[in-house]
């Protein structure tokens, strides 16, 4: 797989709360924007180094991350190779995008796996 090359993570300082290319993050909390419910966009999200970490190593296409700056900087090994943007932001920033504070301080979304 791509992750297993040497290239360096496309890390990006965010600190726009109104910034378009967080839009896959933002009001989670809402039921459409959720991929379990009815209407749902139909994403895989993942809270959390640990799980973080599986959905970067699994057959799920990776589309961003959004984390503060301890957390990716944590994931700096498993994102090498991984061509997609890693959004870095303050805690307040985020929960402002997400609609909640998350204590585990990073997250990453991914289109469902395309079953052929």
């Amino acid at each position: 797989m791509a992750w297993h090359t040497s290239a360096v993570p496309q890390v990006i300082d965010v600190d726009d709360r109104a910034d378009p290319r967080l839009d896959d993050f933002r009001d989670l909390t809402t039921a459409d924007r959720r991929p379990d419910r009815p209407g749902g966009r139909g994403l895989v999200i993942a809270e959390g180094e640990v799980v973080v970490r599986r959905l970067l190593h699994s057959p799920y296409p990776i589309r961003s991350l959004l984390g503060v700056p301890r957390r990716i900087e944590a994931l700096h090994d498993d994102l090498a190779g991984v061509d997609v943007p890693c959004y870095r932001t303050s805690a307040d920033v985020m929960a402002d995008v997400v609609g909640f504070h998350l204590n585990r301080g990073v997250l990453a979304v991914a289109d469902r796996e395309k079953h052929t």
